[in-house]
């Protein structure tokens, strides 16, 4: 049993990819890691986060210095205060929602076509291990005697 194990192995290590090899070989599912951007990308986002951040915390703090002046006015009696403040108000608590959402990452044209090709080949990677994956259980499944495939039946 063992050596036709290892034959079926190699069958399909040399038919179908190493993929499913390493599956049959380890006997647990294999789990493609999903393509992810390069350091360098990491980095220059994370500088460009870190700026526009800060730029959103400056502009809050000069908002809400400016509440105290409209909110005199208000009380003064000036008639375009109330109008002001609300503006205020409202692009504060849009800065609020700014500050929550996450900064988009910018690639260059050449990093988009290789964030493109990751992502293609991961696709097309993980759709053939799902193929491969039926048709090894089809073969091995056809190894079995008939009084074993009539029992795998019954049982499901």
């Amino acid at each position: 049993m063992r050596t036709s194990w290892e034959k079926l192995i190699q069958y399909f290590g040399t038919s179908y990819g190493q993929d499913i090899s390493n599956e049959l070989t380890n006997k647990q599912e294999l789990i493609l890691p999903k393509p992810d951007h390069s350091d360098d990308v990491k980095a220059h986002h994370s500088t460009r986060e870190a700026m526009v951040r800060t730029g959103q915390r400056i502009l809050q703090i000069a908002r809400r210095v400016q509440i105290a002046p409209l909110t005199a006015a208000v009380d003064a009696g000036d008639a375009k205060a109330p109008m002001k403040l609300a503006i205020l108000q409202n692009e504060i608590e849009q800065g609020v929602f700014e500050l929550s959402q996450e900064i988009p990452i910018i690639l260059s044209d050449s990093e988009k076509t290789q964030n493109s090709s990751n992502w293609r080949a991961y696709r097309e990677r993980l759709t053939s291990l799902v193929k491969y994956r039926g048709q090894a259980f089809v073969l091995i499944q056809g190894q079995c005697t008939q009084m074993l495939q009539d029992q795998m039946k019954q049982d499901s």
